[in-house]
């Protein structure tokens, strides 16, 4: 059971570096770990998969992203195209399911919070902002 979490720990880690380039296949994960498919399937079945588990980290990493000042000229295009989306709007959809607003309207709300506050808002602040929008709204 230790030996999973280790394993898991590592891949997940191994995951975390290398969300903008296309080493986070199941082979290269498999040959970089020294374990077989299934094992690496196992291991992700908590987390809904190995592929679903990959996108949830991508999407958070592109919300980040989406909040920092340095990414406001970065097209959606550019941002799907480097989190390894097939398109933009396959990006898009992805983005609405996970956190209820697109990309755009998630860089608008944080464009707004920097105006009226002159501070960069931190994903707790959005979050929390995006949970008092959704409890408001009949």
């Amino acid at each position: 059971r230790a030996e999973r979490h280790l394993y898991l720990a590592m891949i997940k880690r191994r995951i975390a570096d290398n969300l903008e380039t296309d080493a986070l296949t199941a082979d290269e994960l498999c040959r970089h770990f020294q374990i077989s498919r299934a094992t690496l399937y196992r291991l992700f079945e908590a987390d809904g998969g190995l592929s679903h588990y990959v996108r949830e980290q991508r999407l958070n990493l592109a919300f980040r992203q989406l909040i920092s000042p340095s990414a406001e000229d970065t097209r959606l295009i550019d941002l799907a195209v480097g989190m390894r989306f097939s398109s933009d709007s396959t990006f898009i959809r992805a983005f609405r399911r996970k956190f209820g607003l697109t990309p755009g309207e998630l860089r608008e709300l944080a464009d707004n919070w920097l105006r009226e506050t002159g501070a960069v808002p931190t994903i707790d602040t959005v979050l929390h902002q995006l949970a008092r929008r959704r409890t408001s709204q009949p």
